[in-house]
């Protein structure tokens, strides 16, 4: 459980990460135009949904795991 939690937070982190830095770049030749730079968010907003189903995921096994322990 803990080394999927690691991957999430990880692949989370890097997400916004690189959001982060195209957003900053986008008016300094950061991306080649606005539908590059979309194309590219767009990639990793999907990641970013990745990443939040992966969290739901990881807490409802929690929680079925404490359930488990409970009976």
């Amino acid at each position: 459980m803990n080394l999927l939690a690691r991957f999430v937070n990880d692949l989370d982190r890097n997400c916004q990460a690189d959001i982060a830095a195209r957003s900053a770049n986008i008016g300094q030749g950061g991306c080649a135009n606005m539908e590059t730079y979309r194309e590219q968010c767009g990639i990793n907003k999907g990641m970013m949904r990745a990443v939040e189903t992966a969290r739901a995921m990881m807490r409802k096994l929690e929680l079925d795991m404490d359930e488990q322990d409970g009976e």
